[in-house]
């Protein structure tokens, strides 16, 4: 797996049986428009960038965030500068895979790279600037 510091570890598998995957790499994002593997998990960290509810809406595939499945449509309150582990499932058989989320001040969007870590080692000290 080359290092990279934006992403989801994927994992794609053969088949849905398997336990060892054929093919591991860091995805920037979980957003596929022509599935043709059966089976592929992502996992790592989400960044919060607010405090604040966030709906999280998915097409083919199941959504935890800190080990608790998350419904489509439902809200999940993220912590600023927290990470947030987080694992996406495909569901078999889908034709597309996406993961989008949402927030009061955050328009609807496929969930972008810059908040997607594969480890957590990775994340560097942030800084926000804000007017005054």
């Amino acid at each position: 797996m080359e290092p990279q510091l934006a992403g989801l570890v994927a994992k794609y598998f053969a088949n849905t049986t398997t336990f060892a995957p054929e093919l591991r790499r860091v995805d920037p994002v979980v957003n596929l428009t022509s599935v043709d593997t059966p089976k592929i998990e992502w996992t790592g960290f989400l960044l919060g960038t607010f405090t604040e509810l966030f709906q999280f809406d998915t097409i083919g595939c199941h959504l935890y965030i800190d080990n608790v499945s998350v419904k489509p449509g439902s809200k999940v309150l993220l912590i600023e500068t927290h990470l947030h582990g987080i694992r996406v499932e495909s569901t078999y058989g889908a034709p597309i895979v996406q993961l989008k989320y949402s927030s009061a001040r955050t328009p609807a969007q496929v969930v972008p790279s810059s908040v997607l870590f594969p480890v957590a080692t990775e994340i560097l000290p942030r800084l926000r600037f804000t007017g005054v």
